[in-house]
């Protein structure tokens, strides 16, 4: 029998995503990948008009066509203190790794804010705890009042701890 696999064309891994920063073109992608991930509790909604206005504070990953397949938004919440908001990929991408590489390009822009902790609000424990976040206590969140309650922990990670 003929071996058939010499006439099989392999395809080759796409690029990984590029990351780099949001520009006011990228809100509308940036809005509409957020959404997917509203419905299932995940992610708060933001609007694209929200995104163009704070495009300094986003990180973004592009594929090779230059669409948006992946986001991060880093947000003040005191001088010492900021909240990483908005972490999501899509779903091709999902499981990727992508995830770990937006989280670290966030923190790598709030070292150079000289933000010293970053906290997130989250479903997603368990991701967070494995890149060194832990349980805290932010007195400024309200659960009982804000839309924070609905999620299922608050985790923080002092920056420079290895």
């Amino acid at each position: 029998m003929p071996d058939t696999t010499m006439n099989q064309t392999r395809q080759p891994n796409p690029p990984a995503p590029t990351i780099r920063r949001a520009t006011t073109a990228d809100a509308v992608a940036i809005a509409a990948l957020v959404e997917t991930h509203v419905a299932d509790g995940d992610l708060l909604p933001v609007t694209a008009t929200r995104v163009a206005e704070q495009d300094a504070d986003f990180i973004v990953a592009t594929d090779d066509g230059g669409r948006v397949v992946g986001c991060a938004h880093l947000r003040e919440y005191s001088p010492s203190l900021a909240e990483i908001r908005s972490l999501a990929v899509d779903a091709d991408h999902a499981g990727s790794g992508l995830e770990g590489a937006l989280l670290t390009a966030i923190e790598q822009l709030a070292v150079a804010r000289d933000y010293p902790t970053l906290f997130t609000v989250t479903n997603d424990v368990d991701f967070f705890r494995a890149r060194g976040y832990a349980p805290w206590p932010v007195p400024e969140l309200h659960p009982e009042r804000d839309e924070v309650g609905r999620f299922a922990g608050v985790l923080a990670r002092e920056l420079g701890e290895d």
